[in-house]
């Protein structure tokens, strides 16, 4: 007798998720509260995340900060990460952060890993090559990297416009024990294929802001269960959206395990250690 779709049925019906493991590796905070936590155009609090998380299910979320992103002064950058320990020993283990890996910064982010205990706050890194315009392959890049693989800590990337699949392969290949998420269920399926099938620490994430019905779906057809992460962009995008194109997903309830919550214990091994959810096979 089949398990019953616990996911479609709490979508459906608007309701959380119950018996059923929901991990968002891709969320944003920029600080635990904050008076606009009631305004309801992009609330950005960890109280406001965890809020609309709620809505749907989520047991755990892994957030980069909003102001360590946005950094501008090397200050900024520190205390944004301090702000990140503060929030997640608050949250009662519903936390976890991203370390930002500030291109802008690589002293001041280089001595952030130095210290770093693995697993106890920061259980993966965050890399935004649009928003600080640097390429995946930029020389500045490429010890913060390093130190990421010493540390098992693996990194979600928003990829630079520029930056091509050659790009993807090649900072792959050169660390090939450190673990890469794409963010925005990129690249295209056909791409993601080929990619997958020679890369084995290559990741994506389902976080998009827009797609065609299916685009989950057809992702999933081209290369299989393992690779596709479940990521919100929560608060920046509806958590409810992007719970439901997964949740709603013509899908075998197994693949949306995976994707829901196994691979990103896989694809992430200090969420694991911070969370004691067990690594799936």
């Amino acid at each position: 007798m089949n398990a019953p779709d616990l996911f479609a049925a709490a979508a459906l019906a608007a309701s959380p998720v119950e018996r059923e493991l929901i991990l968002d590796i891709h969320a944003h905070v920029d600080a635990w509260s904050s008076p606009h936590d009631t305004v309801p155009y992009w609330p950005r609090s960890a109280v406001a995340l965890l809020a609309a998380a709620d809505r749907v299910g989520t047991r755990h979320l892994t957030f980069s900060h909003l102001n360590a992103l946005r950094a501008t002064l090397a200050s900024d950058l520190e205390a944004a990460h301090a702000d990140s320990e503060a929030v997640v020993r608050r949250s009662a283990g519903r936390l976890s952060a991203h370390l930002v890996l500030h291109p802008h910064f690589p002293r001041e982010t280089a001595a952030r890993l130095d210290a770093l205990k693995p697993g106890e706050i920061f259980v993966g890194a965050k890399l935004h090559g649009e928003l600080h315009d640097v390429r995946l392959q930029s020389r500045v890049l490429t010890p913060l990297l390093d130190r990421c693989e010493a540390l098992r800590l693996s990194v979600l990337v928003h990829l630079h416009p520029a930056d091509t699949i050659a790009d993807l392969a090649a900072v792959a290949r050169r660390h090939p024990r450190l673990n890469f998420l794409c963010a925005h269920l990129r690249p295209r399926p056909d791409e993601a294929a080929t990619l997958f099938a020679a890369h084995a620490n290559i990741f994506t994430d389902t976080s998009l802001s827009q797609s065609l019905p299916g685009a989950v779906e057809d992702f999933v057809a081209a290369t299989g269960a393992d690779r596709l992460l479940y990521g919100s962009d929560a608060t920046y995008l509806s958590v409810g959206a992007q719970f439901a194109k997964v949740a709603l997903a013509r899908l075998p309830l197994e693949t949306k395990r995976r994707v829901f919550a196994h691979n990103a214990l896989r694809a992430f091994p200090l969420l694991s250690t911070h969370t004691g959810f067990p690594q799936s096979p």
